[in-house]
């Protein structure tokens, strides 16, 4: 059995109030961070933001919910300039979020403002530098009108995305995961929960649960612009460890306090207080388009997807968190200046898993949300 996600389940989500992994991950930064738009946080850990949000939707939610989202077209785009004012000029055209129902000529007075913002051309006369844009921006324009409400894909792009969901559903290493026989696959699972008294909330790409086996198995997907080989430094890197940490509870508070956890009702119909969370994987793919210099030709590098599973060190790291760590270093060479003076160690800076974070959560909840907690209890002379 496949569940595919809902689109008005992935709204309420970003919607409902709660501390999401990237919520969190952003606060171990600094509380500036946490007032970035929650879904581009989100996405932004797809990899790529468009193309990887854009994968995410085509694989969990179907053809027609992505049709209803997303865009394409052949037709030549011009320069990102002459772009940018075409939609400058587009976005002041439509009222009421309904797009214009005139070609771009019916709107010179707001060509004249975009081309006056971008500063395009000014030594040219009016008359001439509208009438460029009308040359070189009228398939732009209606482009634009017949995507009004999506978003827009190159042709590159929607190809990247096409031979990304054709390489994980056909490779040998990925493929197994979409088989449905003796699975249920959910796609784009909600979970709301609780930790430490926080209201928590986490949004899986895919939840497989095996009905022999009595397990589930969490995925989360990943594009990447190197090859997928190199995905193992971006777990530390944007703690992905963190993520699946997070998500792994989240799954673990369905099982085992399904009074105070709410998700999709067909997950909750079928688990039960013995079933087991198996590790957490990523299924990771490259975008990665290289050009010959040459002939102008591009080769799509997809193709070579790859698994990775987080070890129970990584996620216990992502839970819990990490020290900093100092090592102790040797004295200088005996020959140099300063042979009695020893080097200053080997610092590894502090990792904050998300129970960190969320005690973090908890001090700002009470304290407020203007200075971080360090700055507050530095009285803002930091220690560096």
């Amino acid at each position: 059995m496949i569940r595919l996600g809902k689109q008005e389940e992935i709204d309420a989500y970003f919607e409902r109030s709660g501390a999401s992994q990237s919520f969190l991950k952003a606060l171990c930064k600094s509380v500036a961070y946490t007032k970035r738009d929650e879904k581009t946080m989100y996405y932004e850990e797809k990899g790529h933001l468009i193309v990887g949000s854009a994968v995410d939707d085509k694989i969990s939610m179907g053809d027609d919910a992505f049709a209803e989202k997303y865009f394409s077209s052949e037709k030549e785009k011009p320069s990102e300039a002459m772009m940018s004012i075409v939609q400058m000029a587009f976005d002041a055209s439509c009222f009421n979020d309904e797009a214009p129902d005139s070609t771009i000529h019916s709107y010179g007075i707001y060509v004249l403002e975009a081309l006056d913002y971008h500063k395009y051309q000014t030594r040219w006369k009016e008359e001439t530098r509208i009438n460029k844009v009308y040359e070189l921006g009228f398939e732009y324009f209606e482009e634009l009108k017949e995507a009004h409400g999506k978003q827009i894909l190159s042709v590159e792009q929607n190809k990247v995305v096409g031979n990304i969901e054709m390489s994980w559903r056909t490779h040998p290493y990925t493929s197994r995961y979409f088989v449905s026989a003796t699975q249920y696959i959910f796609f784009q699972v909600p979970v709301y929960f609780e930790f430490y008294g926080v209201n928590c909330k986490a949004l899986l790409d895919m939840v497989i649960y095996d009905g022999g086996s009595n397990t589930l198995q969490p995925i989360d997907f990943k594009t990447m612009s190197e090859n997928s080989i190199m995905f193992p430094k971006s777990v530390t890197r944007f703690g992905y460890n963190f993520q699946g940490a997070f998500y792994r509870e989240a799954l673990r508070q369905t099982i085992l306090s399904p009074d105070t956890t709410e998700t999709i009702p067909e997950l909750s119909a079928i688990i039960n207080k013995e079933t087991a969370i198996l590790p957490f994987k990523f299924m990771v793919e490259t975008t990665e388009v290289k050009t010959n210099k040459l002939t102008d030709d591009s080769q799509f590098m997809q193709g070579s997807p790859l698994m990775y599973t987080l070890s129970d060190e990584q996620i216990d790291i992502g839970k819990y968190g990490r020290p900093e760590l100092v090592v102790p270093t040797h004295y200088r060479a005996k020959d140099s200046e300063d042979a009695t003076r020893p080097l200053p160690p080997i610092r590894f800076k502090e990792i904050l898993g998300f129970k960190q974070a969320i005690e973090l959560y908890i001090w700002h909840s009470n304290n407020g949300w203007e200075i971080d907690k360090k700055v507050v209890e530095a009285e803002g002379d930091i220690l560096i």
